[in-house]
Parts: structure tokens; C-alpha cells; sequence
């Protein structure tokens, strides 16, 4: 049986292994998303041994924002994101399979300041494809990320 876990959780002294009372799909979904997390996390650039690692800060999209605010899915900028967050998540997290269609905008209309993604997934596992998996990847006024299952 494989870890389900990144490279940094196994190194962070962790026991190996599933926790006791909690399956290996559970812990392997709870690995994938606490990974998203930190990458998304991470400005893209900060990471000194890979320029790479990390999510565009939201000055990269500059040459997309709109005039004003809008909620529309089809805006460039969102479309962007978007975008870019599949291709973050093709790249860093391989456990994670989506599609352009799996990631898709959240329009809160009773909150228009937040800006959010619905991400729907399969885990791969060593047994092959595991089960659907769905989160919410969240981004703050001041920029700052965060995954969360909560839907």
C-alpha cells in the first residue's frame, strides 16, 4: 500500500500509515486537499527551487481585469483563472484527475467581493480511479486562498 501523503507530510514526522479509525480514501482526500491548499497558497515566483511552484498572484491577471465588476463566467479574467487552476492542478497535484469543465466559477450574488471555484475531481489512487471528490477554492480582498470541502 502506498502513503497517500505528499513528500512534505511524510517528511514533517508523521507516523506512517492511516490513522486509526480514519480509511485510506478519506486520508488520501484529505492529503489532496490540504496539498491544494498550500499551492494555492503560495504565490507563484516565492518558491526559490522552483520559480514555478504556487498559483499566479492576481497582478499576473492584470492584462485581463475588467473595467468593473462582473460576476459573468464568461469574463476573461475569470476564464483565466480558471485556467490556470486546472493547469496548477494537472501539474502539482497528479493524485487529482479534472477536466476544464470540473472547475467552475461560484457566483455569490449576496457576496459579489468573493470570488470562488467549485473543483470536482477523482482521486487516482494505486487501485486505479478512486472516489469523486469536491471542494471549494475561495479567494480573499486581500488575495489570500482557501480550499475547504465545504460547498
Amino acid at each position: 500500500m502506498a502513503d497517500p501523503r505528499t513528500l512534505l507530510q511524510r517528511l514533517h514526522d508523521h507516523p506512517r500509515g492511516p490513522r486509526p479509525g480514519v480509511d485510506e480514501e478519506t486520508a488520501l482526500a484529505a492529503s489532496v486537499l490540504a496539498n491544494l491548499d498550500q499551492l494555492l497558497g503560495t504565490a507563484r515566483g516565492t518558491c526559490m527551487i522552483d520559480p514555478d511552484y504556487g498559483f499566479p498572484t492576481l497582478s499576473e491577471f492584470a492584462h485581463v481585469m475588467p473595467k468593473r465588476p462582473c460576476d459573468d463566467p464568461d469574463q476573461p479574467l475569470l476564464q483565466e483563472m480558471r485556467r490556470a487552476l486546472v493547469r496548477l492542478i494537472e501539474r502539482r497535484e497528479p493524485r487529482l484527475s479534472v477536466t476544464s469543465d470540473s472547475v467552475t466559477l461560484i457566483a455569490d450574488r449576496a457576496n459579489p467581493h468573493m470570488l470562488g471555484f467549485e473543483i470536482r475531481g477523482t482521486l487516482r489512487s494505486e487501485h486505479g480511479r478512486g472516489p469523486e471528490v469536491q471542494c471549494q477554492a475561495s479567494v480573499s480582498r486581500a488575495g489570500s486562498w482557501r480550499v475547504s470541502e465545504d460547498l
